[in-house]
């Protein structure tokens, strides 16, 4: 079994359309789920702890990256 794991990635530049403040302990984590949000991304992979603790924001996921690998077996 390979543990190499090839992704799809498609790239979106996208100017932030939503505000976000508040939700995230940090305010320039505000700003990355503004960006996200914006960019109708379905994951958001991180390590982050904290960003961790929301799990979903308006419609973005927010995982691990171990949880997100899993979840991409066939």
């Amino acid at each position: 079994m390979n543990d190499t794991l090839d992704l799809l990635v498609t790239l979106t530049v996208a100017r932030p359309t939503y505000v976000i403040a508040g939700v995230a302990t940090h305010p320039e984590d505000d700003q990355v789920l503004a960006e996200l949000v914006s960019a109708e991304v379905d994951y958001f992979v991180t390590g982050d702890k904290q960003l961790l603790k929301l799990h979903k924001h308006h419609g973005v996921s927010i995982v691990e990256p171990n949880l997100f690998r899993a979840s991409l077996v066939l």
